[in-house]
């Protein structure tokens, strides 16, 4: 597993989605274009001046809000939690936030940039540590790094669904996700409902996701997305993929140019 994930997310429309849930601790950055994130009672808009830090229990409704006919971001979600040193150094800078918003800077920018250019593939475990220790400290020495990582271990559920989200597109049964996890099939639904959740329901949540992923790297065949995500029917997975993000999946597509 590498120790963090990038994906970009783009629009030329107007594209209102909602109840995106995070997997991992992530940061997102605007590059092109606002996004609009519906928060409490309010909503707050986002731009090239600002990144937004969400953990892993949030679930997030917004609207990307083109610019010229173009809006573009960055996704960074992180695998690594941070040592005890930089979680206790964020806790004792924390800064009191209303909102998960935070300022751009130049030092900021030019660290997500290096993460966007590295090439992975090519680095071992180790490196990539390296390069997002600059990152974490920076945002403890902020203040900030509290609203990613919260000083505590992740609940089981999320542990699942990080898991589950590094290989969506694998036929995942709750017997091979108990394995992987050294625990009996009886255990892990008997965790897993503790928490107040189900496993099929917590796959559903990852596909779906993956769903989004895969649109926006150019699958737009509704046919073999319902496939890729799970579902033996296409209008199944419209019918939940609505449900969840409150349109269509080829409503989603209109907004990437594409039909």
């Amino acid at each position: 597993m590498n120790q963090f994930e990038i994906s970009t997310f783009n629009a030329h429309r107007l594209q209102k989605v909602r109840n995106v849930a995070i997997h991992s601790p992530s940061i997102v950055q605007v590059l092109s274009g606002k996004k609009r994130l519906f928060w409490r009672d309010s909503y707050i808009d986002i731009g090239a001046s600002s990144l937004l830090l969400v953990d892993n229990s949030l679930t997030v409704s917004f609207e990307n809000m083109p610019s010229e006919n173009y809006f573009s971001s960055r996704f960074f979600s992180f695998n690594y939690q941070p040592p005890d040193s930089i979680v206790e150094l964020g806790i004792k800078k924390q800064q009191k936030t209303e909102n998960p918003v935070i300022r751009m800077t130049p030092s900021l920018n030019s660290i997500l940039n290096a993460l966007f250019h590295l090439d992975t593939k090519a680095i071992d475990k180790q490196s990539q540590r390296y390069f997002l220790l600059g990152l974490y400290q920076q945002l403890a020495e902020y203040g900030v790094l509290p609203l990613l990582f919260k000083g505590e271990d992740f609940k089981f559920n999320h542990r699942v669904k990080r898991y589950l989200s590094t290989s969506p597109g694998i036929n995942h049964t709750i017997e091979s996700v108990s394995e992987r996890f050294f625990i009996s099939r009886a255990t892990l639904i008997r965790r897993l409902k503790i928490e107040g959740y189900q496993f099929k329901e917590i796959l559903r949540e990852v596909r779906l996701n993956h769903a989004l992923h895969l649109m926006q790297n150019g699958l737009n065949d509704i046919l073999i997305l319902s496939e890729k995500c799970g579902y033996l029917s296409d209008v199944r997975f419209s019918q939940r993929f609505q449900q969840r993000f409150g349109l269509t999946p080829k409503d989603y597509l209109s907004t990437l140019g594409k039909k």
